[in-house]
């Protein structure tokens, strides 16, 4: 028993060590301050129902360029605009969802996988770049379909010039997905996720720049 104990405990490390990387890597060298720091509860808004928290983390010269539009005065659809466009233009930015709610795998994928269409409908990617996202990121993600999804999964894109890293952190911490996507089309896409003009993430990420 104390040696089962002792492997159960040492597994538990492991994997709490695991996850801590992660989430380190998934953050570093982008901003520390609350500047650089996104982040709003994403509802189904006729139910009220608590779906996710959606964050954001920027690097020094993003927040920068947000901090120069915030400092023009009230947010407006125009600076609106500007603010979303900067988010577009980093050439380092992570993004992330911490699911506040159990639910079906299908219904958290499907929503992503709309919003990587809103981009292409926004023309951020092409419809054979938006195929080959789909495509892949599909393939990553549904190996944990039967799983389900789970009130503290998190779902990190750490996004760079050259591609994007995909992680899913289950709410045990165990790393279910962790894999580079390589392409300027991911980067774009991704970014559009969150930050594309149609995307139905956008508005309240980009109202938090005024909060």
């Amino acid at each position: 028993m104390i040696r089962l104990t002792t492997i159960i405990s040492v597994l538990l490390l492991t994997t709490l060590a695991a996850s801590a990387n992660v989430l380190d890597e998934w953050s570093a060298d982008l901003g520390a301050s609350p500047e650089a720091k996104l982040s709003y509860l994403f509802e189904v808004t006729f139910m009220k129902i608590d779906v996710a928290t959606v964050m954001a983390r920027l690097d020094d010269e993003t927040t920068q360029a947000l901090a120069a539009i915030v400092s023009e005065g009230k947010r407006s659809d125009e600076r609106t605009n500007r603010a979303s466009d900067a988010l577009l233009a980093a050439d380092t930015i992570a993004f992330g969802m911490e699911f506040r709610r159990d639910g079906e795998f299908d219904r958290f994928l499907k929503g992503v996988l709309n919003n990587l269409e809103k981009a292409m409908e926004a023309d951020i990617v092409t419809a054979e770049e938006h195929a080959r996202i789909r495509d892949a990121f599909e393939a990553l993600m549904l190996p944990h379909q039967e799983r389900g999804a789970f009130q503290g999964d998190r779902l990190l894109f750490r996004v760079q010039a050259d591609g994007v890293r995909v992680i899913y952190l289950g709410f045990d911490d165990q790393v279910l997905v962790d894999s580079f996507e390589a392409g300027g089309d991911w980067a774009r896409g991704i970014k559009g996720v969150f930050a594309g003009e149609k995307s139905k993430l956008r508005k309240k990420l980009v109202e938090r720049v005024w909060d």
